[in-house]
């Protein structure tokens, strides 16, 4: 990757400066730059090229006047091209012998450290001045991991950016360096094993707590809400809510709901909530990449690949209002008409849905009596699945209970912290670790097959009713 030399540093201002100087009074950055001829014998000083090189070698893809590290990097440029450092040599600082006994113990293969983090920590170490590297030697493994968490990670800070590709993420050294009896875990298990005292167990380190993977125990299938949302979409599309035909849903429902205040409020919500027509991306879907928009949400539920905050709100929020309307469809038993009444005729037999009070009085009646019906409408094939279908979807378990979805995911969040005893996390480029257990963190979404979670501190500001109600559930 090509390295960013956008930022301009003014070279001619630097060798300007007294040899005698300290580097910490060369200008941090100056966006001019300035040509000049050489009368003296030392090589002709090529600004561009001097700055392209240091930009290549500097670990930000720029240089920092104010950084050792970088400075350094300079004056080795400078001497490889034959031209006096118009600043105080700088002297990149040795390990000491507290340095090495640090360097010595992290190299102990029972600490499973790989060889590319053992590097960087080298690295930092050779950073650190000699009474630094002392006290990183008194205080390492000293502390349990809450002495760790309340102030004893403060010397190890600088080694929170120590990492390998493989098997230590950002944070992971620091504990490693700092919790009593602790090692990495490698590849082959979790972040972080303590094998003695009150948190002894495997812990997991988390840096940027706003999308951490479930792996096995959050796979889309053990969810219950995917499971019995796939019914629950079945259901939708063989009332031909996808369609768009609304007038004719309409219709169909003022046939099974005497009512039409009732039947035009059950395709409101079915529009709304479940055809998608309700939908805006959250802040969080927006982060995730979520590629549900209103005019493909309802293949994208067909497919339950796919369920980010938002979704999940709006489906949370629709079967609450559908309990409520149930409530109101069952309060008066005529409202659905699932009774049906057989007409028998030389030419054909006919079958027709009636209100249970007519068919009751047909029931008690005797031969003679006169009773007055109402027919709902013609017990069609067509219809008659149009009617199973609408009353399964009012006995739904979502709608009898739409705190089912948010407990769902409460249970599955616990599968998940039942194979490790936590998380010690940071927060996205913050070297201070916390500690957190399942109720510290909420399933938000799932995506590419998986379930999502964050933590707390995120998740209260996204001002999601599912995410309030699972907190208030975990």
């Amino acid at each position: 990757m090509k390295k960013d030399t956008s930022r301009s540093i003014d070279l001619d201002a630097l060798f300007a400066k007294s040899n005698n100087e300290s580097v910490n009074d060369t200008p941090k950055e100056i966006i001019t730059e300035t040509k000049t001829t050489s009368t003296s014998k030392e090589p002709k000083l090529d600004f561009d090229a001097i700055v392209t090189e240091w930009s290549y070698r500097c670990d930000k893809g720029y240089p920092d006047m104010k950084n050792k590290s970088d400075m350094i990097k300079l004056q080795e440029i400078l001497s490889e091209m034959g031209i006096k450092a118009p600043f105080k040599r700088i002297e990149e600082a040795k390990l000491g012998t507290a340095g090495k006994s640090v360097l010595a113990k992290l190299s102990n293969p029972e600490l499973n450290i790989r060889p590319e983090a053992l590097g960087q920590i080298e690295k930092v170490l050779a950073t650190c001045s000699e009474a630094e590297q002392k006290e990183l030697l008194s205080k390492f493994q000293a502390y349990t991991l809450d002495q760790f968490i309340k102030g004893g990670y403060k010397p190890f800070i600088k080694f929170f950016d120590a990492k390998s590709s493989q098997g230590m993420g950002r944070g992971e050294m620091m504990c490693v360096m700092g919790i009593k009896d602790s090692r990495s875990g490698g590849t082959a298990e979790k972040d972080l094993v303590i094998n003695s005292g009150p948190k002894k167990g495997v812990w997991e380190v988390k840096e940027d707590p706003s999308g951490i993977r479930m792996a096995q125990a959050g796979f889309s299938g053990r969810f219950g809400y995917i499971q019995k949302m796939t019914q629950f979409y079945n259901m939708l599309r063989l009332i031909e809510l996808d369609k768009g035909n609304d007038k004719e849903l309409l219709e169909n429902l003022t046939k099974v709901f005497t009512d039409p205040k009732v039947a035009a409020e059950m395709l409101d919500i079915l529009i709304t909530n479940f055809r998608g027509a309700g939908y805006g991306q959250s802040k969080k879907d927006k982060e995730e990449g979520a590629v549900i928009t209103k005019a493909n949400f309802f293949d994208r539920m067909i497919v339950a690949a796919e369920f980010p905050t938002g979704v999940i709100d709006l489906h949370f929020a629709g079967f609450k209002k559908l309990n409520a309307l149930k409530k109101d469809i069952l309060k008066n038993a005529d409202l659905v008409n699932n009774a049906k009444l057989l007409i028998k005729t030389a030419e054909k037999d006919s079958e027709y849905f009636i209100n249970k009070q007519d068919a009751k009085d047909i029931e008690n009646s005797k031969p003679g009596d006169e009773v007055r019906i109402k027919v709902a409408a013609p017990a069609k094939k067509d219809f008659k699945i149009f009617l199973y279908n609408i009353l399964s979807i009012i006995k739904f378990d979502f709608v009898k209970d739409p705190d089912l979805i948010p407990t769902d995911f409460v249970e599955r969040k616990r599968a998940y912290f039942s194979d490790i005893n936590g998380y010690v996390y940071f927060l996205k480029n913050d070297p201070i670790p916390r500690l957190g257990n399942q109720s510290n963190f909420v399933i938000y979404g799932i995506s590419q097959g998986q379930g999502k979670m964050e933590s707390l501190e995120i998740a209260a500001a996204a001002k999601s009713a599912f995410l309030k109600r699972q907190i208030e559930l975990s």
